[in-house]
């Protein structure tokens, strides 16, 4: 989240700043300055190494705190502030370095300012090739836990190093020679993807692990539970389930663009998941296919481990291993329809944002369609009203579909949608569709079309006036909402605005006992929600 990458560099720019500081003192004291680099950088590993068990052995507070639904402050603000206080100290040790090093170099050569300089450029030079060999060569190689196992080594080697050029140092080299050995026989002993010290930090992986894998873009897990259903989980969010209710979701976020754009010929899905809305475009008999996924650890999963059940289908869909605004600034393609896969806003606010929409309405056909997920959940009534005027800023025709107490997808069009129903039907009945659909419980027209819950108009006025969520001005990434079950003010806010579909879609007279189930349909949804309001509150 933003306020961790704030927490993180706050903790790394002041602990560099009073480490500097600090260190005046024992250099003002005449204390040897090579002797207390060596000390600092054997006690950097020691101090980071010993913080990095604490943080495993209470990584279930930070569950906890994610759990307890308290104020912002007791649960995320906490978290931030424990985070802070165990990253700084090897910080602040951190910033005893640059000194020591440049009062060491200049006794060396007598020319300070040219001495800074070429520090400085050596610094700057080795903070941009660590942060790429950590993130493109270490984690990809060894994981995260043996990465930073070897990187403590290299401080407990450099720190040894140093020491041979002092005679006194015997005590000091015996410690971080033994040290050494023992993260030497754990980086041996431990599996580069420590599922066992993961578990400790990301509740997702509580359960059997199928696949967990680290890579320069995301971590990714697979683990099954309750009777052999799966999760998906990035980073440690879970972004897709096998659970009947998810995969309905993921289908529709292919079926509902599908059945309103005007003889689909290319698509684009942002986001693979575990390929259920690639594979319905597919069996929906879209032609061209393109699937933006920036994990390569994705697709592996996606081909090899949900693969049999969601995404093998007659024509694979083309993936592209980049970040979705990526391809769309690189791909010269245009679009009839563009949908986006499940992740939640907070996470992944880059593809919620208004100028997002503009790339993506740049990339469509006349006639295209834009599908958007947007949750009901960890955002407040004025958030998610946020998120929607974000989409309807760019796209002047739009309609909102509630699949569930959690879900929701809005569609949006440069031009007026036709509801058509004799059109939509037919669309459904096509074999390849119909048998795909039937597998997750829409029978018919009316099991789809039953999740329609908002036109353009009615839209409108539910959402109102109000600030956007923008690239310069991410609202949603700063949400204080703690609670991540559906929020009851957003679904009682629309609860009781359902447009009926007799009311909209276009049909003869012979088809009004098709609308008569659609409405019937659309009650019994209604229905559902209104029960789950009252269990909850």
């Amino acid at each position: 989240t933003s306020f961790f990458y704030t927490t993180v560099i706050l903790a790394f720019v002041g602990g560099l700043a009073i480490g500097s500081y600090i260190v005046k003192g024992p250099l003002k004291r005449g204390k040897d300055p090579l002797k207390l680099l060596a000390r600092v950088q054997i006690g950097i590993g020691c101090t980071t190494l010993l913080l990095f068990v604490l943080f495993i052995l209470t990584a279930p507070l930070f569950h906890a705190f994610q759990e307890s639904q308290s104020a912002w402050f007791a649960t995320v603000g906490l978290e931030q502030f424990y985070i802070f206080l165990v990253i700084t100290p090897p910080v602040v040790l951190m910033g005893f370095t640059f000194p020591l090093v440049s009062v060491i170099y200049n006794h060396a050569e007598g020319n300070i300012g040219k001495d800074i300089g070429s520090l400085g450029a050596l610094d700057t030079v080795g903070s941009v090739a660590g942060s790429v060999v950590a993130a493109f060569v270490l984690i990809p190689l060894l994981g995260t836990v043996r990465s930073f196992l070897a990187v403590v080594m290299i401080n407990l080697l450099l720190g040894t190093w140093l020491l041979q050029f002092r005679k006194n140092g015997i005590m000091m080299k015996r410690l971080a020679g033994v040290l050494v050995v023992a993260i030497v026989g754990l980086v041996a002993l431990l599996p580069a993807n420590t599922v066992w010290i993961n578990k400790q930090w990301n509740t997702v992986l509580e359960d059997k692990v199928i696949y967990y894998r680290e890579g320069p873009s995301a971590s990714v897990g697979v683990t099954e539970f309750r009777n052999r259903n799966a999760a998906l989980s990035i980073n440690g969010a879970i972004t897709a389930y096998t659970l009947l209710n998810d995969v309905q979701v993921h289908k529709m976020l292919g079926v509902l663009p599908w059945i309103f754009t005007e003889e689909p010929g290319d698509a684009l899905v942002v986001g693979l998941g575990i390929g259920i809305t690639a594979k319905t475009l597919d069996m929906a008999g879209v032609p061209d296919i393109s699937v933006a996924e920036i994990s390569p650890e994705v697709a592996y999963v996606c081909e090899n481990i949900f693969g049999t059940l969601y995404f093998q289908a007659d024509s694979s869909p083309a993936i592209f291993i980049e970040d979705g605004r990526a391809h769309l600034y690189r791909s010269e393609k245009t679009y009839d329809l563009i949908t986006t896969n499940a992740i939640h806003p907070r996470l992944g606010n880059g593809i919620y944002t208004s100028d997002f929409y503009a790339m993506c309405a740049d990339r469509m056909s006349p006639d295209g369609i834009m599908c958007q997920w947007i949750p009901t959940n960890w955002l407040s009534e004025e958030e998610y009203k946020t998120l929607l005027r974000s989409f309807t800023a760019v796209f002047p025709c739009a309609s909102l579909w509630v699949i569930n107490d959690a879900h929701t997808i809005v569609l949006g069009s440069g031009k007026p949608f036709r509801y058509d129903l004799e059109k939509i039907m037919a669309r459904l009945r096509e074999p390849a569709i119909n048998e795909y659909l039937e597998r997750s419980l829409y029978i018919n027209s009316a099991d789809v079309l039953k999740h329609f819950w908002l036109d353009n108009a009615a839209l409108k006025d539910y959402i109102g006036p109000g600030e956007l969520n923008t690239d310069n001005r991410p609202v949603i990434e700063f949400s204080k909402v703690v609670s991540r079950a559906p929020n009851l003010d957003v679904l009682t806010s629309f609860a009781g605005n359902q447009v009926r579909v007799g009311e909209l879609f276009e049909t003869g007279h012979d088809r009004m006992n098709v609308l008569n189930a659609i409405e019937s349909r659309q009650q019994e949804l209604a229905n559902r929600l209104g029960v789950y309001i009252e269990q909850i509150d």
